[in-house]
């Protein structure tokens, strides 16, 4: 997927269902452990336009991180929004006790 160039291209998999999936996406952390496969990336299926709003989103939060906190993670991208580390937990609903 994609055009050639220096940048590693895109490779597609299709899983028979979605609990493979799932799966996929929960252990994709794991993978990076293992060696070979540290620069490896698994990620849900995005179209070119949303593969685009993500890396500016990804690029602000570094942008930001560098100029504010001298690269500290403190702003991330969650859900195709920018967050701030502090403000993730005030966003999730209280669940019913």
């Amino acid at each position: 997927m994609g055009k050639k160039g220096h940048v590693p291209r895109l490779i597609k998999c299709v899983l028979p269902s979605q609990r493979f999936y799932f799966e996929a996406l929960r252990k994709a952390r794991s993978l990076r452990e293992l060696p070979g496969y540290e620069h490896v990336f698994i990620g849900r299926s995005m179209t070119f336009e949303e593969r685009q709003r993500d890396k500016k989103l990804r690029q602000q939060a570094r942008d930001l991180n560098q100029r504010d906190h001298n690269g500290r993670k403190v702003y991330f991208v969650y859900k195709s929004q920018l967050v701030k580390v502090g403000e993730l937990n005030s966003q999730r609903p209280v669940g019913k006790n």
